[in-house]
C-alpha cells in the first residue's frame, strides 16, 4: 500500500497538522497509525517585508498523492508561472480513482513547480504559491 518513504511523509504531515490517528480501509485491508498527542504544528511563517510581493499558497484539501491536471481530465498541462483564474483547476490529491480537486483559491499567477506525481500530500499542505491578481 504505502512504502517506508510514502509512511514517512504521511507521518510527518500528521505531526505538522496535530492529526494523532488515521484509519484508512479499502476492501479487506486496513490501514491505522496512531501518534502520541502533543506534537505542535509548526508555527506560522513570519510577517512578510511591506514590499516583499504578495503571495497566497493553495493548500491540499486532503490525504493522498498529487495528480497533475492535463492527464485524463483534457485539460492541458499546467506550464511554470502560469496565469490561472480564480477556481480553475490546478490538480487533483487522491488515490485510485477517488479524488479531490484542487483548484486556484483566486485568479493570479503561479509561483515555482507543481509537485511530481504521486508525492504524498497531508491536508492543507502547501502544494502551490501564487501571486494573486490586483
Amino acid at each position: 500500500m504505502f512504502s517506508q518513504s510514502d509512511l514517512d511523509q504521511l507521518l510527518s504531515a500528521m505531526r505538522a497538522n496535530g492529526i494523532t490517528r488515521l484509519d484508512v480501509r479499502d476492501r479487506d485491508k486496513h490501514l491505522r497509525l496512531d501518534l502520541p498527542p502533543g506534537a505542535a504544528p509548526a508555527a506560522p511563517p513570519t510577517a512578510a517585508i511591506d514590499n516583499a510581493p504578495r503571495t497566497l499558497a493553495v493548500h491540499s484539501p486532503c490525504i493522498g498523492r498529487f495528480l497533475p491536471r492535463g492527464g485524463d481530465d483534457g485539460l492541458p498541462l499546467l506550464e511554470p508561472d502560469a496565469e490561472v483564474t480564480a477556481d480553475e483547476v490546478l490538480g487533483y490529491v487522491g488515490d485510485g480513482e477517488a479524488r479531490a480537486i484542487l483548484a486556484a483559491p483566486a485568479g493570479g499567477r503561479l509561483r515555482g513547480v507543481a509537485p511530481a506525481p504521486g508525492t504524498v500530500l497531508g491536508h492543507g499542505d502547501t502544494v502551490f504559491t501564487m501571486e494573486p491578481s490586483s
